[in-house]
């Protein structure tokens, strides 16, 4: 039931950032941002952007097979978040960024999300038992 419920949370998830973006990008045009390149405006090639990201999901997805752990639901949402914006490279051609606050790069709701997501995950890894890897 646990796994159900964590394939549920991140469907919901990358479906609401979607939309969001979806009317972000309909009805504000003259406020959004397409950021073709990567994290903080780091200029890559497309293609190598599209691989090294298809990279770090398969080794989570990878690690995770091999330890075996219980996804945290940190994770969960990390994942989901990072999807949303690799959709949105296929939909748009970039990232739609939207929220400016003229001291940082503009940026968009899963950008927070993986933030936040990310220093849960980071303090889960560190403060919690993690379980031993299977050695095959």
């Amino acid at each position: 039931m646990d796994k159900r419920k964590k394939i549920t949370i991140a469907l919901l998830l990358i479906t609401t950032l979607q939309l969001v973006n979806y009317i972000i990008f309909q009805n504000y045009k003259g406020s959004i941002v397409i950021n073709t390149s990567a994290s903080w405006s780091i200029n890559l090639p497309a293609w190598l952007f599209f691989c090294l990201t298809l990279l770090a999901f398969t080794l989570v997805f990878y690690l995770a097979h091999l330890c075996n752990p219980p996804w945290p639901y940190s994770l969960v949402i990390l994942v989901a978040a990072g999807l949303s914006n690799l959709l949105d490279r296929f939909f748009y051609g970039g990232v739609v960024d939207y929220i400016d606050i003229k001291i940082w790069p503009v940026f968009n709701l899963a950008d927070i999300i993986i933030c936040g997501a990310t220093v849960v995950f980071i303090w889960h890894f560190l403060f919690r038992q993690r379980p031993a890897c299977n050695k095959h």
